[in-house]
Order: C-alpha cells, then structure tokens, then sequence
C-alpha cells in the first residue's frame, strides 16, 4: 500500500480530466482532492472516490479569486477559531459538559 500526492501549477483541461474522473482506476483505493479547470480559474473543484463510486463537483472559489474587501478576517495564529455547540461535540458515553 502507498500514497501519492500530485500537485502542478497549471490548471487540468476539462476534456482530458473528465474521462480520467469517470474511468476506474486500477490499483487505485481511495483518492480524493481538489483541482483547477483552464476553464474555471477562479474556482475550485473536489473529486471523492472510493472504490468504483466516485463524486466531483464544485468546492468553492479560490481565496486569490475573491477581492480582499471581501474575504473574512483571519483569526491570529495559534488562536482555534470555532462556532460549534456543546451539544455537537456529544459522543456516545462521552461528556463534553
């Protein structure tokens, strides 16, 4: 078993991406991940495959895409930033609170 991690700085180009997405991969598990379309520069895509099922779509826009008045303030650094209830941090036989 392995792993492998691509990364380019060019965009995929659809029309050879998409067969690749939809072919089944030999030797291939798992693999999930983001990409870039020539077509598409200012958003993201995600892909999700396990097995013989696989999904993609779109993820969202890249943060280099968005105008900086517009992008949300960053907490500082070391600083874990979190909007979550106490009640969805339950787990079985577990108290949070």
């Amino acid at each position: 078993m392995g792993n492998f991690i691509y990364r380019a700085r060019r965009p995929f180009h659809p029309e050879r991406l998409y067969p690749l997405l939809e072919e089944n991969l030999p030797g291939v598990i798992r693999s999930t991940g983001f990409f870039w379309l020539a077509t598409r520069p200012g958003y993201t895509g995600f892909w999700s495959r396990t097995g013989g099922v696989s999904i993609y779509g779109l993820a969202g826009q890249w943060w280099s895409a968005i105008p900086a008045t517009m992008c949300p303030t960053m907490p500082k650094p070391g600083f874990l930033h979190a909007n979550i209830g106490l009640k969805e941090l339950a787990m079985p036989g577990r108290s949070w609170y």
